[in-house]
């Protein structure tokens, strides 16, 4: 459960990025694809966190990108996913 993570990680005063999935329904074709899209933005107002959206979304439409299973990234993909994701995480760590 999302929420006893964020939870947890907060009583033990970790930082938090909570990064969200997108489903692969379109919202007009699929109503559960507007409350899974719900879920993420409303943990992050809730516990206050940031958040990053979409993180495979750059690869979705990119079948070169996905496994077989059209789900799962590639190592190419991972690649594309990683490197925004980063620079995300970057941006929130402390200036050194």
């Amino acid at each position: 459960n999302l929420s006893q993570i964020i939870e947890r990680a907060q009583a033990d005063e970790m930082d938090i990025l909570l990064v969200s999935l997108s489903s692969r329904s379109s919202a007009e074709d699929d109503p559960r694809a507007v409350e899974f899209a719900a879920i993420y933005p409303s943990l992050a107002a809730a516990y206050r966190v940031p958040i990053y959206e979409g993180l495979v979304d750059p690869i979705f439409d990119k079948p070169s990108l996905l496994m077989a299973d059209g789900l799962h990234p590639t190592a190419d993909g991972v690649v594309v996913i990683a490197d925004p994701l980063g620079d995300a995480v970057e941006r929130l760590l402390p200036a050194l």
